[in-house]
């Protein structure tokens, strides 16, 4: 499911609005006065992204009477959620035009590397998501960035960030499962690093304030530890938090929880075994004059 289509039926009514927000903007769909404009009976409809906060104001007179559909993508559809969007908008147009220009200043990257966009939609996910299928769906504004760079034939893909223990990040290929890793006898990250493919990554925003250091035994391995630097273009926004449960090593071995970290301007939520977060979009580009290149997976 990526969205929800509400039908209001031509009755008459006061109240009963929908608002929606989404990051730090709110819009009002006031069916009341959309029915009412109308001489002839009309519907009125709305459709939104699941991620969108929505509340319904009180109906103060009169029936509101509604129909509400679940949205989903055709399921085993090969069709690019790109594919799927209106014809480009100007601001499109012109987020392309800004991105080629960037990649033709000789002065910028010069040695190639990566690029990252911190989404601002939140998508359902588990420890068995195929990131790389999930990139067919992306919404809203994400899918603008994925078609623009697609249609620049730049190589991208979507990555998770975990936090550890406040010190420092890694971004690893998929929704690690901690629950079924055993005894885990070092730090969270570390763990992801040794055995997962992980790479320590910087990152811009608040949730890089004061945390992006190491502390005592891992000043001994900053140097030696696989990483990845990345240019922000759009700054990480917020960590939500789904605990997992571990086996965490000791002298007597305990249950610890790690707290999957993902970017999100609201709380993380659950749906059974899926649970809603957010996931950074990574493009790789070239040195000038080979900006254009194969898949290289960053981590």
């Amino acid at each position: 499911m990526f969205g929800s289509l509400v039908i209001v039926f031509p009755t008459e009514h006061e109240g009963g609005a929908l608002v929606l927000r989404h990051g730090e903007r709110e819009w009002t769909f006031d069916s009341a006065t959309e029915v009412k404009n109308h001489t002839d009976p009309s519907f009125a409809y709305i459709a939104f992204y699941s991620d969108v906060e929505h509340e319904v104001a009180p109906v103060t007179s009169g029936y509101r009477v509604t129909l509400t559909y679940n949205l989903y993508f055709v399921s085993g559809s090969d069709t690019p959620s790109g594919s799927l969007l209106p014809i480009a908008s100007d601001a499109e147009l012109a987020f392309k035009a800004a991105l080629s220009a960037l990649l033709s200043d000789g002065t910028f990257m010069d040695k190639g590397g990566y690029l990252g966009f911190g989404l601002r939609h939140e998508y359902p996910i588990n420890p068995t998501t195929d990131l790389a299928n999930l990139i067919k769906y992306l919404k809203g504004s994400d899918a603008v960035i994925q078609r623009a760079c697609t249609e620049l034939s730049l190589s991208t893909s979507l990555r998770v960030i975990y936090k550890d223990d406040d010190l420092f990040f890694v971004m690893v290929d998929h929704v690690a499962d901690f629950s079924t890793y055993g005894e885990i006898d070092s730090t969270i990250g570390g763990m992801l690093i040794e055995r997962k493919g992980g790479k320590r990554v910087n990152v811009t925003g608040p949730v890089a304030r004061g945390r992006q250091r190491y502390h005592g035994f891992w000043d001994d391995r900053a140097d030696t530890d696989p990483s990845v630097e990345v240019v922000w273009v759009t700054d990480l926004t917020k960590f939500t938090y789904a605990k997992t449960p571990y086996v965490a090593y000791g002298n007597e071995a305990s249950l610890s929880h790690v707290r999957e970290t993902f970017f999100s301007a609201t709380q993380c939520t659950h749906n059974s075994s899926q649970m809603y977060g957010n996931i950074c979009l990574i493009l790789q580009v070239g040195p000038p004059g080979h900006r254009v290149i194969e898949s290289d997976e960053p981590a």
